[in-house]
């Protein structure tokens, strides 16, 4: 979610791209992080969002939320910056999963 008083955003992958493309949590977790190394090889910085373990000795084991990117803006930035930024990140995230599409021989299209 997004608002003027917390300018980020969370981004998961699609629950049809994780189930058609057989995606473990492990392969989300580096689909995204080639998402990352893209954007950042083309000057825009966004990480992937990091989770706790789970307590030590608690007994419990907590279900692993889903692997996500966190992009986040800065008011430093004008309208046509974060504009471009946007569009960067979009085509990270395109030439990344058409890469792995060609690799493993998998549609991007259901």
């Amino acid at each position: 979610t997004s608002s003027p008083e917390n300018p980020c955003i969370i981004a998961v992958l699609k629950p049809e791209v994780v189930n058609s493309r057989r995606l473990s949590h492990e392969d989300q977790e580096r689909v995204l992080q080639e998402c990352v190394d893209e954007a950042l090889n083309n000057g825009v910085l966004i990480t992937r969002l990091k989770t706790m373990p789970s307590s030590v000795g608690s007994g419990k084991q907590r279900p692993l939320p889903q692997p996500a990117l966190k992009i986040c803006v800065t008011t430093g930035l004008t309208k046509k910056e974060i504009e471009k930024a946007g569009t960067t990140i979009r085509h990270a995230i395109t030439k990344v999963m058409q890469r792995r599409s060609k690799t493993l021989g998998v549609p991007l299209i259901g």
